[in-house]
């Protein structure tokens, strides 16, 4: 009896199979989220894009996911294996946030954040990854900098929280505090910067988290993909009143 219903519920499952490209790349992509809609039931794609799937008789539809893709629903059918193309998403990485933990969707995000992305870093003419954040969002205050070549304009994220101690924020670079110079950070390699404003700044960094933090995410190769790019700025500087007129050495020892 219990033979015959342990061959009954294997009956009822079936397996798919498939591989998953770059729609444009042609490539494979690894890490994918494949789930059956409507269930739990799921995997991910291995190195070479492929994944097999124990799904139920019931099953109709495939759910395809990938950071940075848009989502891809297939209908199963009558079909056990599949290749399946998914295109990149336009403009969906700006709703990721970057927090403490990881990444989180902005619209799931309750707390108070702000978020430059490299796209429009790109459009500035900045040479301070610092000055990006000046005028980014409301409730961060900065002061102007010295104009001494490398400094960096103090920022405040949750105004002045002390007295005697430090009131600046802990700056977070790719997961690790980061003590060093701003102005030794490119800003071409920064894919994007978030400010992180209340509470859920301390819930990884504790009281070194209590001024806000601002988390900076650098910029990683990306696999079969290449890309060259060239930048150039230039400025100068001028009095803004004319310079009088001076004597020199010879002149300054006669009239004196």
């Amino acid at each position: 009896m219990g033979m015959v219903l342990s061959f009954s519920m294997w009956a009822q499952n079936r397996t798919i199979t498939g591989q998953v490209f770059d729609e444009k790349a042609k490539t494979p992509l690894a890490g994918v989220s494949v789930t059956v809609k409507g269930s739990k039931v799921g995997t991910t794609t291995g190195n070479d894009g492929s994944f097999k799937i124990e799904v139920p008789s019931s099953a109709k539809i495939l759910v395809f996911s990938y950071v940075g893709f848009d989502l891809k629903e297939v209908v199963i059918g009558s079909s056990t294996s599949f290749a399946v193309q998914l295109a990149e998403a336009q403009g969906n990485l700006e709703e990721v946030v970057v927090v403490a933990y990881g990444t989180v969707k902005k619209g799931e995000y309750t707390g108070s954040t702000a978020q430059i992305t490299a796209k429009e870093i790109e459009n500035r003419p900045l040479t301070n990854v610092t000055n990006a954040l000046v005028g980014s969002a409301p409730g961060i205050q900065t002061t102007t900098a010295s104009g001494q070549p490398g400094s960096s304009p103090a920022i405040r994220l949750r105004g002045f929280g002390s007295i005697n101690a430090s009131s600046a924020p802990l700056i977070v670079v790719d997961g690790a505090p980061y003590v060093g110079g701003l102005a030794n950070i490119n800003p071409d390699d920064v894919e994007s910067i978030s400010t992180l404003k209340d509470a859920s700044a301390a819930a990884l960094f504790g009281s070194r988290g209590g001024n806000g933090v601002i988390m900076i995410t650098t910029k990683r190769g990306k696999k079969n993909r290449n890309n060259l790019q060239f930048k150039a700025s230039q400025g100068f500087t001028s009095r803004a009143i004319p310079e009088y007129d001076q004597v020199n050495a010879f002149e300054y020892s006669v009239t004196s």
